[in-house]
């Protein structure tokens, strides 16, 4: 009877889960393509162009574009090539939980970007969510390396037989493509799933010496 209820509560979890990391990507698909579309009507009637809100680095206006960057892209085409990537790599941060995916996600925007407005062109405008796909990368990448969980290994070794050219991308330079945001992307992830990592061995310690002295 309890073995029943245990498998019954566990089908739930996994339900939950599921349900929870659809309704994730949905927000993430809902929101990049809606930030496109208003970007395409404000350029059609109004004066307003979204794109000029991205990373412009060393420059003071551009540090919102940290967190407005990964929103924006230069035009559909471009969204478009990201989009699936990203909703691929995002589902399998997911697996962490929600609340580590906002964590990773925060982590790599704000540390990939700053390392973009420091480092990047001055007279550029640095904007797309290819700093998250590679991000993303890199942290599924860690994640194995850190955790030595056959389930991550197994699917790090998933991402680089799928997105390996997209990983290569990382040592090749190509005339409009910012390599310093993919490069900047995929150090931050590999550096949230660390740091992540970290945390939790950290809270895990914390709780073992705490019931040392029950």
């Amino acid at each position: 009877m309890i073995e029943g209820m245990q498998a019954t509560a566990s089908s739930s979890q996994i339900i939950g889960h599921l349900r929870q990391q659809g309704f994730t990507l949905l927000v993430i698909l809902l929101v990049l393509w809606g930030a496109e579309i208003t970007d395409f009507l404000l350029r059609v009637f109004t004066s307003i162009e979204m794109d000029r809100w991205g990373i412009r680095p060393l420059q003071a206006a551009g540090l919102p574009g940290i967190l407005a960057a990964p929103l924006l892209h230069v035009g559909f085409p471009h969204l478009a090539a990201n989009t699936l990537p990203l909703l691929v790599l995002a589902s399998l941060v997911l697996l962490e939980g929600l609340s580590r995916y906002l964590k990773a996600t925060f982590i790599i925007m704000i540390v990939g970007g700053l390392a973009v407005w420091c480092f990047g062109k001055q007279d550029s405008v640095y904007l797309g969510a290819s700093g998250l796909v590679f991000g993303y990368m890199g942290f599924v990448f860690m994640r194995a390396w850190v955790s030595r969980r056959l389930l991550w290994i197994a699917i790090a070794i998933a991402c680089a037989v799928f997105y390996g050219s997209l990983a290569l991308s990382l040592f090749s330079l190509k005339e409009g493509v910012s390599w310093l945001g993919h490069v900047a992307g995929f150090v931050s992830g590999m550096l949230a799933a660390e740091w992540l990592h970290t945390e939790k061995r950290s809270a895990l310690v914390r709780a073992l010496k705490g019931n040392e002295w029950k």
